[in-house]
């Protein structure tokens, strides 16, 4: 990761099902932040023309596309 951030590509990551299961969420959550990452929760953000969506585990977490892409048209595959 430190390559990434020396040439300065930032880090995304979303949590999971795993994460959310073994209770590990917000460990794995203060350490993305103490690393630099972002940690993206039901939102997206453009990277050099790249649109990149993170939406909370399905299962565990309080997912909404409406939130992450809240420019999509209802009933849209995205």
């Amino acid at each position: 990761l430190r390559l990434l951030f020396d040439f300065g590509i930032p880090v995304f990551g979303v949590l999971g099902n795993h994460d959310y299961a073994a209770q590990s969420g917000p460990i794995l959550a203060d350490r993305f932040r103490q690393y630099g990452m972002r940690l993206l929760v039901n939102e997206s953000v453009r990277f050099r023309g790249v649109k990149i969506v993170g939406v909370d585990d399905m299962l565990f977490g309080e997912p909404s596309f409406e939130l992450a892409l809240p420019e999509a048209e209802p009933n849209s595959i995205v």
